[in-house]
């Protein structure tokens, strides 16, 4: 990355977290709604503006978690393959958990699509999967480094 590039991230970065800083100390001495004063639902004039600002820092950060990679992917053709297996991967242990989840009725206060009950419980079992992926590799970690 050049050296103007980086320099004009800092400064932006600098920016972003001056302003957020200046809106961190208005929410907390600032001023309060009118009729919330005294309650303990006191509500800070500037929740809303800090609820704005927060969209637009997850925004610029969710831009930046997809351009960054491209242009490293871009520049660095050669690596990339290690992030596309990782991928797929990841897609597969998605697919497993997908075709072992189950659609069976739950009793529910509100009812759920059969859809819903496949999604819900083919996430659950994709999380137990990678669970457990990550203890194996723990567990094969700490084996192979005490036969070193």
């Amino acid at each position: 990355m050049s050296n103007t590039l980086q320099r004009a991230i800092n400064i932006a970065l600098y920016v972003l977290m001056a302003i957020g800083v200046v809106y961190a100390i208005l929410f907390y001495t600032g001023n309060k709604v009118p009729g919330t004063v005294g309650t303990p639902y006191e509500e800070p004039v500037v929740t809303g503006q800090m609820l704005k600002l927060s969209f637009i820092y997850f925004v610029i950060a969710g831009i930046a978690a997809l351009i960054f990679p491209l242009i490293f992917v871009i520049s660095h053709p050669g690596k990339a393959k290690y992030a596309l297996i990782g991928i797929l991967v990841f897609a597969i242990i998605i697919v497993l958990g997908y075709l072992l989840g189950s659609a069976t009725p739950v009793d529910t206060a509100v009812p759920i699509s059969v859809q819903g009950l496949k999604l819900v419980d083919a996430g659950l079992k994709t999380v137990v999967i990678l669970l457990a992926l990550a203890f194996l590799g723990i567990f094969f970690s700490e084996i192979s480094g005490i036969f070193k």
